[in-house]
């Protein structure tokens, strides 16, 4: 039913979440062996504490910068770069900050990270945005600095700060156009983001592709249930997309 539905759609668009990572090795957040089963996001991931103790802010995410490198884009990825070849994708609105989107083939000015990116550094104070293989050499004293002087940070979105307006705009009105939203890997319990299917036009369908049913299941017209990167390989090769 999926495929015919995605057949009979020229305005699809992807709204992604973790799950639709974790294939490629990169863990979730919540569930048992996520990133926060053994840290406290609050000790590490605020933006207080970058302020406050920036070494250890940075301790925590150094190692976490170079995801889109460490990782290769799996079936799910592919799958939305392939609906992006076959001209049916209006957009990626992704709660991921790995790139992976963009490493699969999905065109960066389609995908709209209303959580950041791991792929840039930013300065609070100016502004100024640096590609994270800058990292090691703004690095000062141990700790990244801008050309200004102040410490940056990842152009993620933390704890305590706002999800960035312009993605979030841009991803809103494209999810206000379309006539398809697929969910993929996605919770659906963190806001505002879990309200964004509710912005849909009246008669867009909404297919679920995740391993666990959401607060959206409901309203969905498909919810494909079980392994994400399988389900969304089984889509490409419907599509006529080989492995």
């Amino acid at each position: 039913m999926l495929l015919e539905m995605i057949d009979s759609s020229e305005r699809i668009v992807a709204l992604t979440g973790a799950g639709i990572s974790t294939a490629s090795g990169i863990p979730d957040f919540r569930s048992a062996g996520g990133i926060w089963e053994d840290e406290n996001p609050m000790e590490v991931a605020t933006l207080s504490v970058f302020n406050r103790d920036p070494e250890r802010f940075w301790a925590f995410y150094r190692a976490r910068l170079d995801v889109a490198d460490s990782y290769e884009p799996n079936a799910g990825h592919l799958f939305l770069a392939h609906l992006s070849q076959a001209g049916k994708l209006s957009a990626v609105v992704t709660q991921n900050i790995d790139g992976l989107h963009q490493a699969a083939g999905v065109g960066d000015g389609l995908v709209h990270e209303v959580h950041g990116s791991v792929r840039e550094l930013v300065c609070l104070d100016c502004q100024a945005r640096y590609p994270r293989e800058c990292l090691d050499e703004l690095t000062v004293g141990g700790l990244p600095r801008c050309s200004c002087g102040t410490i940056v940070k990842p152009a993620v979105v933390l704890f305590e700060e706002m999800l960035p307006e312009v993605e979030v705009e841009r991803g809103l009105s494209a999810i206000a156009d379309c006539d398809l939203l697929i969910v993929i890997g996605s919770s659906m319990v963190v806001y505002p983001v879990a309200g964004f299917p509710a912005q849909r036009p009246q008669g867009a369908r909404m297919a679920i592709i995740n391993n666990e049913q959401t607060s959206w299941g409901p309203e969905a017209d498909v919810w494909l249930g079980g392994d994400i990167a399988s389900q969304c390989a089984a889509l490409s090769r419907g599509l006529g997309f080989a492995d």
